[in-house]
């Protein structure tokens, strides 16, 4: 994987004006989103994804895009709630509920919230009965835009270290203690040897946290968090290529009622000179 250092002397080849007519910029940006969605630049997607989210609202907000004044704005107004779980998602909380037997020995399933979730799961059939109970771990999750990671990645390394502490619980579940320590570098050089920073009992600590999660950790909250992003990202976006439509088919029609009115003008001129 490769280094997230930027280059600071770095000038674009190339820049996009910002055309009078905000259709252009929509067409442009959810071209952008689409050569992001395409090449897998993933973190660059989703952090363009939540300007643009706020761009669009303050348009409205200015009548920019006129949904009010063409009262359209309850039919071709971007959906809010796929605006507030990517909001969530990328700078708010969400959680995960685990859901265990009923001897907390396997997970039957995993299940991802806006709200913080209760810590039990109540299995009903289709008529709302009650089949069972079962216990749960609620696991606060990373914000997504926090999940970029710091410096190079080695792919023989354990941990990758994020822009968020997690409980040791869970930042290091799977991982071996001595490898913790090891790879991890968490010893003490002290005169009399190597001394571990940490305690075996440490690995399960709701107390104590860290950046740096286990390789297993990370990729398996990059599984989840994303996957929820882009199912309300391509929501929004259908809703700006449906908003897009309809200010390029208004401006047509206003540009055709415009050259109807001048050409009526021209003929009552001439009519009037002879």
């Amino acid at each position: 994987m490769a280094s997230n250092k930027k280059d600071d002397s770095y000038q674009p080849k190339q820049v996009i004006w910002r055309e009078k007519d905000y259709e252009v910029h929509i067409g442009q940006v959810l071209g952008v989103l689409d050569f992001d969605t395409n090449f897998d630049n993933a973190f660059q997607k989703w952090k363009l994804t939540m300007q643009f989210i706020e761009d669009v609202k303050e348009a409205i907000r200015q009548e920019i895009i006129p949904l009010k004044e063409k009262n359209k704005l309850h039919e071709l107004e971007p959906d809010k709630e796929a605006i507030r779980k990517m909001e969530k998602i990328w700078h708010g909380t969400t959680w995960l509920r685990v859901v265990m037997d009923s001897n907390s020995s396997r997970i039957l399933a995993r299940e991802l919230f806006y709200e913080e979730p209760d810590g039990t799961y109540e299995h009903k059939d289709e008529k709302g009965k009650l089949l069972g109970t079962y216990p749960c771990e609620v696991i606060r999750m990373p914000k997504l835009k926090n999940m970029i990671p710091i410096g190079e990645i080695s792919s023989e390394y354990w941990g990758i270290q994020i822009r968020e502490t997690m409980p040791l619980k869970y930042a290091w579940q799977g991982a071996n203690f001595a490898t913790v320590v090891k790879d991890g570098k968490f010893i003490h050089n002290l005169s009399d040897g190597l001394v571990p920073k940490i305690e075996a009992s440490d690995m399960d600590s709701m107390i104590k946290v860290t950046y740096i999660l286990n390789r297993a950790v990370y990729n398996g909250i990059m599984d989840i968090l994303p996957l929820f992003f882009n199912k309300n990202y391509f929501i929004f976006a259908g809703n700006m290529q449906k908003i897009l439509k309809w200010m390029k088919e208004e401006n047509r029609s206003m540009y055709t009622d415009f050259i109807s009115t001048a050409t009526q003008d021209t003929k009552n001129e001439n009519s009037s000179r002879l």
